[in-house]
């Protein structure tokens, strides 16, 4: 697959039906009455149609309905950039994936640089430790162990250089019916204090579903643990979708069309409102049945 022309491997990707459950892209109806997410499409609305394309992020799920592959692709003027092709893999019947990989194919060529990789550990469906290995330039390996208190998840990350560096992230959060309202993280490298980080953040939701909450089921566990291409940076996978969210220094504000199972069908998302109040992109939200 790595000399395949990346326009015809994403060709293949969007349209074709093969054994995972794909579905069928009725983009004149996004507002199926289906629960499942199959995809979503960003367009820029400052642009003509055919150059407005923002992004593009597909799922793919296997006989037993988890999700087994998502497809990313950014696009510039109309051309992708390249596609992240993010694959889970499970133990038998288990809900949760034991393992990840990432590979991002470039453009236009198509050629498949060196995955990343993730080993995931859980116990009583709690997320314990991981290994991941990227492959950003030079290999770079991290091991995380994950604790939990009543209000807070304690990750220590220890980084594979000579010496090794250990840090510690404390992810302190305050829940609301369910979603998580204000988070505010510390940590400290080496034992050393090293400041708030820019991920602090606060947030509110509508009271409609999220399809972003149940990609990976019975995981109790922030999207951000899954540092892959598998979720939307800007709609975090909370129980409901986000109507307001301020992070270090960005600021969004969302508005919805829902379809008739009340999940959102189409999403209008204010990047910068304090700034400029009419500039938005626009996410159609495609759904399928399992």
């Amino acid at each position: 697959m790595k000399n395949i022309s990346l326009v015809v491997f994403l060709s293949l990707i969007i349209f074709s039906c093969q054994k995972d459950k794909t579905p069928e892209r009725r983009t004149e109806n996004p507002q199926s009455d289906s629960t499942t997410l199959a995809m979503y499409v960003d367009l820029d609305t400052t642009k003509v149609s055919g150059l407005d394309t923002i992004e593009v992020q597909k799922y793919s799920y296997d006989n037993l309905k988890r999700l087994s592959k998502s497809y990313y692709i950014e696009y510039e003027d109309g051309v992708p950039n390249g596609l992240y092709l993010t694959e889970l893999f499970y133990n038998g019947n288990d809900t949760l994936p034991f393992k990840i990989v990432e590979t991002f194919y470039e453009s236009p060529s198509g050629n498949a640089d060196v995955p990343n990789i993730g080993y995931y550990f859980y116990k009583a469906g709690k997320l314990i430790s991981d290994s991941l290995k990227y492959n950003n330039g030079s290999s770079a390996f991290f091991v995380d162990n994950y604790s939990y208190t009543s209000n807070a998840i304690i990750s220590t990350n220890i980084y594979a250089s000579t010496p090794p560096i250990i840090s510690v992230f404390k992810h302190y959060q305050t829940k609301t019916n369910g979603n998580t309202t204000l988070q505010i993280d510390s940590s400290f490298v080496n034992g050393i204090y090293s400041g708030t980080s820019d991920l602090t953040f606060s947030a509110s939701y509508d009271t409609k579903n999220n399809p972003f909450h149940n990609l990976i089921t019975s995981l109790d566990m922030p999207s951000f643990i899954y540092g892959m291409e598998t979720y939307s940076e800007d709609m975090p996978g909370e129980k409901n979708n986000p109507v307001e969210i301020t992070s270090g220094g960005f600021h969004l504000k969302y508005s919805y069309e829902y379809n008739p199972n009340n999940y959102p069908a189409v999403a209008k998302i204010y990047d910068d409102p304090d700034n400029d109040s009419t500039y938005y992109y626009k996410r159609i939200f495609i759904y399928t049945k399992l």
